[in-house]
């Protein structure tokens, strides 16, 4: 597997994914209507601005496993392929990003969890700074504003 830097030629494929992985797992933390809203809410211009002015990773054996997107310390985006969770793919990712943010010189990370997410990066060091309502879609999705410390 190798992580590379997003291309637009990837950007179909990362809207897919996206949306098959939201539609995986949100139904078990999300009600329909906000899953159905939510994994339509990214579009191919917010991708293009992630690679313009932050960092848009993929991992790749052929096919896209995963990807994620930081910017000006901010961690935006994080998914793998449904089909290929649970094989470190997340973390070999999240790996070029947090590298990627202490390079810029930054002292932390915030994100917006899912609740999907949250476990995740509790387990590398982030905490909650409370809950946050993201509007997608005319729908409010409930995750947790949390942060990391790099210094």
């Amino acid at each position: 597997m190798e992580l590379r830097d997003a291309t637009r030629e990837d950007l179909d494929r990362l809207l897919e994914l996206f949306r098959a992985t939201i539609q995986r797992h949100g139904p078990a933390h999300y009600p329909h209507h906000a899953v159905d809203a939510w994994s339509y809410s990214l579009r191919k211009d917010k991708l293009e601005a992630l690679m313009a002015h932050g960092r848009l990773i993929v991992a790749s054996d052929g096919d896209i496993l995963g990807f994620g997107a930081y910017c000006e310390g901010h961690l935006e985006l994080l998914y793998v392929d449904p089909d290929h969770t649970r094989r470190g793919i997340g973390q070999r990712i999240y790996d070029v990003l947090e590298a990627t943010a202490r390079a810029e010189g930054v002292d932390h990370i915030t994100l917006d969890a899912s609740k999907i997410s949250k476990a995740f990066f509790a387990r590398h060091g982030y905490r909650g700074l409370g809950d946050a309502e993201r509007p997608t879609c005319g729908v409010k999705i409930l995750c947790t504003r949390m942060e990391k410390r790099l210094a």
